[in-house]
């Protein structure tokens, strides 16, 4: 994590928002370490009845995101004509976030100018050094300047202005917003689409640029750098991406720019009848999810931790950095658990922001905030709200032997559950409605408005079952034999099993 302290860090903070995070993780060692810093960075920020939020997906280096941290806010919430209502539509306000981001990424690959001039000297200076050793130590040089070039990121903002979210994103990070209605059901809206190769939009937009979209598809990702790949067809700065593509054997032959800076911006109506949420994430938290699952569709997995949550804390941040642990602690457990498998080996850096609404705090976002007397904790707590989607993996005896691909099929049929840690109760889909490809309507199995009924069995506060068989006989039997018949009994339940030597085929394990 950063200690750096910038001029935004003073600006006011929503109290009806908050953020939690957590560095990226490597698996398959004995103890679990980071690879790379914390690249990640978030803000949330209100001022004149004016709220900004946003989480940036660093890659490469945390320096993109770190100059989007401090930049966005002054362009947006501290502009005169944002904070003097000068606008006239709603169309103006998205124009003017998304000019907002051009700003940005032509400001952050501004700052690489003087790095260029040194980068011509070191060039011109390897040219005509003199001896081997000369040339070693300006290589050097050369290539740490160049790293330090590196180094992008994706962004995702949402700026409350009048009962009105505006959604801006370039990348893969997500906005997903959420209603708890009257009729108990979940309606979890995707609100934002991800700028990658399973985009089709994406990939008709660099084919205009005329990109070779058969061979990038082929190839699944744009580049790869110190063993991460990059898909994303968007993004906040990237030198080597933005003003290099064509050193790039994938990009080599576009006539336009095909990695772009420009946002997608969305206008969502806030439901001020009902409780409501915003999920602001970057692609680590969901797709560690997704890889422990085997289910894209983990939006509705992520909204019902929330709201569990909710009851669980008085402060948003533990509601956050909780989720955050549970997702975490997931992907480590099936690591371990479903043979290793190379889907889960790492996850990347997580950051999680929430945003809370509701017709009671709409006007008091400079106050302090409960979540768990909040007047969605309220109403969950009167009915024993439970989870309604379990996350679910099968256990695979022959898995040492089949692809990622066959792997992530086998857990989206499967039918075997496996407790995520503290997870609570679960129950199952009463009704799951999909209104559009990114809007998901869960009806819970219990209504606010009918008694609650508790399932067969009893669950402590980290979801375990509490033991329910008596084993008193069996105790008593044991304690009445004699050392020869007891030693007997205890070896009469071992199993016996001879197993031939198993000779697998096929090569290595797929990439």
């Amino acid at each position: 994590m950063t200690s750096d302290q910038y001029w935004v860090d003073d600006l006011p903070l929503c109290k009806l928002a908050a953020s939690g995070t957590m560095s990226n993780q490597r698996n398959d060692v004995e103890n679990p370490c980071e690879i790379h810093e914390y690249e990640d960075r978030k803000f949330n920020f209100t001022t004149n009845g004016i709220g900004l939020y946003g989480v940036f997906n660093g890659h490469s280096s945390s320096k993109a995101a770190n100059f989007a941290y401090q930049k966005l806010p002054a362009d947006l919430i501290l502009d005169s004509d944002i904070l003097n209502h000068k606008f006239n539509d709603d169309k103006e306000v998205e124009n003017y976030i998304r000019n907002a981001f051009v700003s940005l990424e032509h400001g952050f690959l501004d700052t690489m100018d003087e790095k260029l001039a040194k980068r011509y000297q070191l060039k011109q200076q390897l040219q005509y050094a003199n001896s081997d050793s000369e040339k070693k130590k300006v290589a050097s040089e050369l290539i740490n300047l160049e790293n330090s070039m590196s180094g992008g990121t994706q962004a995702t903002i949402a700026l409350v202005k009048d009962h009105k979210l505006f959604i801006a994103n370039t990348g893969c990070s997500r906005a997903v917003y959420c209603t708890f209605d009257d009729s108990n059901k979940l309606n979890v809206k995707q609100i934002t689409n991800e700028h990658n190769l399973k985009n089709i939009n994406e990939l008709m937009r660099l084919a205009r640029c005329d990109v070779n979209i058969e061979a990038l598809c082929h190839k699944d990702y744009i580049y790869e750098r110190n063993g991460m790949f990059f898909d994303c067809t968007r993004c906040i700065g990237d030198f080597w991406l933005k003003k290099e593509a064509k050193t790039l054997d994938i990009l080599k032959e576009a006539t336009t720019p095909p990695i772009i800076a420009d946002p997608e911006v969305h206008l969502h109506y806030i439901n001020s009848t009902c409780p409501s949420f915003l999920i602001l994430m970057t692609d680590g938290v969901y797709r560690a999810l997704q890889n422990a699952t085997g289910d894209d569709e983990c939006n509705s997995q992520i909204a019902e931790m929330i709201l569990l949550e909710f009851v669980r804390h008085d402060t948003m941040d533990n509601v956050c950095q909780a989720v955050l642990q549970k997702i975490a602690d997931f992907h480590r457990e099936t690591y371990l658990r479903i043979g290793k498998r190379k889907v889960c080996t790492f996850r990347e850096d997580m950051t999680l922001l929430i945003r809370y609404f509701d017709c009671y705090t709409s006007n008091i976002s400079n106050q302090a905030f409960d979540p768990s007397k909040s007047q969605l904790a309220n109403r969950l707590k009167q009915t024993m709200y439970t989870s309604t989607r379990p996350l679910r993996l099968k256990t695979i005896s022959n898995i040492s032997t089949i692809s990622d691909n066959e792997f992530l099929m086998t857990q989206q049929q499967s039918q075997t559950t496996l407790r995520a840690p503290t997870a609570v109760n679960s129950g199952e889909y009463d009704n799951v409605e999909r209104t559009t490809a990114n809007e998901t309507t869960v009806s819970n199995t219990i209504n606010f408005h009918e008694p609650y009924s508790r399932n067969q069995y009893e669950y402590d506060s980290d979801g375990n079952v509490i033991p329910y068989v008596d084993f008193s006989d069996y105790s008593k039997y044991l304690e009445n034999l004699d050392h020869e018949k007891r030693v007997k009994f205890e070896e009469s339940l071992i199993v016996k099993v001879d197993l031939e030597d198993i000779e697998e085929e096929g090569g290595t394990e797929p990439s």
